[in-house]
């Protein structure tokens, strides 16, 4: 199997698409992870509509560190797509050492916990294997996480059989799938800095800076919460400084009202896994604010 396209030789996605049906077909029954995400969507589709599909589960983890909004939204997406659905509880995940301690490799100990889980809810289900969206594009030193999913025995099926976000965008939209352009959403403890730890409180306030940025109108953005400063990141309008000047202003004073004392903006826009490549190369995250 060759993971990743190429302009010179790029596999049909309609092609993927049999190669997954037949290696979904061969794992069945299985438990997908689904958190209602463009790749976790698009295996969820896929296993339904495979040979013994009809004994699939899709099964959303609701974690503390997941915006509402989110829990809400796979449960409906589920429905949408008459996809057999659980929702499983576990709100004390951020009492492990993980969440409170807060070290760089986080991800392997948070995903490890939650893979136990689906493991035990599969085998309590009579399911024989746990599924998740991971794809060609996942590597390993940027998702410490798919550390512990090797050790667990989880699978990634798009991933096995070459799927790339671009092949899973693709194949959503030709399925007339609602998440084929949904911008990607990490967990929200991604916004915390390591070494500081991770709370309820801490994430309900990061959940509500990022709907008011939202609410400005963006739709791929990220707010860290380097409290007492909010750090935004978000692409603003290049030439237009007039324009960038009062959307900066409006997002400050939403997010001053949330009780931020200062309010910071990455030139840079959106990056992901910032605080994992600044724990690598040792950078303080300092950029300059745009003019």
């Amino acid at each position: 199997m060759t993971c990743g396209r190429s302009p010179w030789h790029a596999e049909p996605v309609n092609e993927l698409e049999h190669k997954l049906k037949q290696r979904l077909a061969e794992l069945a029954p299985v438990l997908v992870a689904f958190s209602g995400g463009v790749d976790s969507t698009w295996l969820a589709r896929a296993a339904r509509h495979a040979p013994g599909g009809d004994g699939m589960l899709a099964v959303t983890v609701d974690l503390p560190m997941m915006p509402r909004r989110e829990v809400e939204d796979a449960r409906e997406l589920a429905e949408h797509l008459d996809l057999p659905y659980e929702q499983v509880d576990m709100e004390g995940l951020l009492q492990l050492p993980a969440f409170t301690v807060h070290p760089p490799g986080r991800c392997y100990y948070c995903k490890r916990a939650i893979f136990e889980r689906l493991n035990t809810v599969a085998r309590e289900r009579g399911l024989a294997t746990v599924v998740e969206g991971s794809t060609c594009d996942d590597r390993p030193e940027d998702r410490p996480g798919l550390r512990a999913l090797r050790e667990l025995h989880v699978l990634s099926p798009l991933e096995e059989t070459g799927f790339t976000k671009q092949d899973v965008r693709e194949a959503s939209r030709r399925h007339g799938l609602p998440t084929a352009d949904k911008p990607a959403s990490p967990c929200l403890a991604t916004r915390v800095p390591f070494g500081e730890a991770v709370t309820p409180g801490r994430l309900r306030r990061i959940e509500a800076a990022e709907t008011a940025v939202r609410e400005c109108g963006f739709r791929e953005l990220r707010v860290r919460d380097e409290w007492p400063t909010a750090r935004v990141e978000i692409e603003l309008p290049a030439d237009e400084v007039q324009a960038r000047r009062a959307l900066c202003a409006q997002i400050e004073a939403r997010l001053r009202a949330l009780g931020y004392r200062e309010v910071k903006f990455d030139a840079r826009g959106v990056r992901s896994g910032r605080y994992a490549d600044q724990a690598r190369d040792g950078e303080d995250g300092h950029e300059p604010d745009p003019d």
